[in-house]
């Protein structure tokens, strides 16, 4: 690849995603992942990590905004953000575990459905995304605002089809398709 900002990004994208990566595996190995540490660590972890990384998002953000988002200062505007992801990211495991200890509502209910299809609702959120904002809508048409809310009703619409999949079948459809390719045999699906 010959273009630098190119090479850049391809750097900066792997190299995070080697690096956040490795960090999920270390929280896991050190069972900060499993909700099992106090309630006061998780509190804590929340109000540092959101306290340091959304004020250093926001500036690049705030950075990008007050030049119309113009590419050519994209590299860095997006320093903060590129800074602010891991704290940000220990920030949401807090406020998630947090959240995760409250008794269990059908909102928690619907979350963990959707995170247990999350194959199936990332390849659709990404089909659907194509479809209707590339090929139904005129791109130069949609702004910031309008992608925003056509994001909220694609994941509202996946909190509320997940849960009756699931009580339906074993798996969400990609997920099964995973499995029986991964066990090279078709698995069960339904319940």
């Amino acid at each position: 690849m010959s273009d630098p900002v190119g090479l850049f990004l391809l750097n900066d994208f792997f190299a995070r995603a080697l690096g956040m990566m490795l960090i999920g595996i270390a929280l896991y190995r050190l069972d900060i992942l499993n909700g099992t540490m106090p309630v006061a660590f998780y509190r804590k972890m929340s109000i540092w990590g959101l306290g340091i990384g959304l004020p250093l998002a926001a500036l690049g953000l705030g950075f990008q905004a007050t030049k119309a988002f113009s590419p050519e200062i994209a590299l860095i505007g997006g320093a903060p953000n590129t800074i602010a992801t891991i704290p940000v990211v220990l920030g949401y495991v807090g406020l998630i575990s947090l959240w995760n200890r409250r008794a269990e509502t059908g909102l928690h209910r619907r979350v963990r459905a959707a995170g247990r299809m999350a194959l199936t609702n990332y390849l659709t959120q990404t089909i659907i995304g194509i479809i209707v904002l590339r090929v139904l809508f005129d791109t130069e048409t949609l702004n910031r605002s309008w992608i925003a809310l056509f994001v909220a009703v694609v994941w509202a619409i996946q909190l509320v089809w997940s849960k009756p999949w699931l009580d339906r079948f074993r798996f969400g459809p990609f997920e099964w398709a995973w499995r029986s390719a991964t066990y090279r045999k078709l698995q069960p699906l339904r319940r």
